[in-house]
């Protein structure tokens, strides 16, 4: 038996016969050597052969699958990217959920985040969507990625944030120019003269010290309109500094942020929807192996909660999957 045809093995042994998986074209991506395409091509008939054997009672549902298949070099470097998406209906020919086995890509898992103009991949750690996601490598702590440190991170967010309070200073000083000394010198006399003009006794006095407690030259009002639009920009650079100058053990920590830099309140380890910021790990993949062998797996998981049914399949689907499994095939 194929040796892929026990890949997957989530620790299923199922009683109820499951019906045939429809079988729908492949997607092919690009151009393969026929010899490429032949072996992924085997390798991902052989797991649909096994999940529709022997992994999910699937008697209440209609399984729908292709392969998809990549060329070489178009994600991870000297590798193919390849596998089987499937997705599920049910009787009232609604889909219930959706299940994708990629080898060699982690690209489904991966988010975007833009700091300091440059784009950075993140992987979102928790999620209220109903979406799970299991990446299976042969080491634990050897992966097709590595975390961006918060030094790299605070040093870029805080590049970017100056550059921004820059702009805007420079757009405020366009918006309020400066007129002359001798231009606001007279306007005030004016204006005082007014005063003096109109109003007599206490009424002048208590107008005249109002105005002059009020008034504001060109510049000061400048530098009150610079600070007020700047406050909340020089608020969390100055906590980015303070956090720039943790001990090094601090700062080579993953940088786990939510959200944009200038809404940045501190590295949020444990918060929901919080994401870690990775760049693609150069050493992660061995060139000794041909580029259709799996290198690492992702399990892409996604259910529809509204749908009748489909959290019991995401029940019954979480509980027997065993990931572990799939280490005995990377490599092969």
């Amino acid at each position: 038996m194929n040796s892929f045809y026990a890949l997957l093995t989530f620790a299923l042994s199922l009683h109820n016969p499951n019906p045939n998986w429809e079988k729908q074209q492949d997607h092919i991506n690009g151009r393969i050597a026929r010899a490429t395409l032949d072996k992924m091509r085997s390798t991902t008939e052989s797991l649909a052969g096994f999940l529709q054997d022997s992994a999910l009672s699937f008697e209440q549902y209609s399984p729908v699958w292709h392969g998809e298949y990549f060329p070489e070099k178009s994600g991870v470097a000297s590798t193919t990217r390849f596998g089987l998406s499937c997705s599920f209906y049910g009787t009232d020919g609604r889909n219930k959920a959706d299940l994708l086995i990629m080898a060699n890509d982690i690209s489904p898992m991966l988010g975007t985040t833009v700091v300091n103009n440059k784009k950075f991949s993140n992987i979102r750690l928790s999620t209220n969507e109903p979406t799970r996601f299991w990446l299976v490598t042969a080491d634990n702590d050897h992966l097709p990625y590595t975390p961006i440190s918060r030094k790299e991170y605070l040093q870029e967010a805080i590049a970017e944030l100056t550059a921004t309070k820059e702009d805007l200073v420079s757009r405020l000083k366009t918006q309020i120019p400066i007129r002359s000394a001798a231009i606001q010198e007279a306007e005030k006399a004016n204006a005082i003269n007014e005063i003096n003009n109109t109003w007599t006794g206490t009424d002048r006095e208590v107008r005249t010290r109002i105005f002059l407690k009020n008034y504001r030259s060109d510049e000061d009002f400048l530098k009150n309109s610079i600070q007020k639009h700047t406050a909340g920009l020089d608020s969390t650079l100055l906590l980015m500094q303070s956090l720039l100058r943790r001990p090094a053990a601090e700062l080579t920590k993953a940088a786990i942020i939510t959200g944009e830099a200038a809404g940045f309140r501190g590295f949020e380890d444990g918060t929901a929807d919080a994401a870690m910021l990775v760049r693609p790990n150069p050493d992660f993949i061995d060139h000794s192996l041909s580029s259709e062998k799996p290198q690492f797996f992702l399990v892409c998981w996604r259910y529809n909660p509204e749908e009748t049914g489909a959290p019991q399949l995401d029940q019954q689907f979480t509980q027997q999957l065993d990931v572990n499994k799939l280490r005995d095939f990377l490599g092969r």
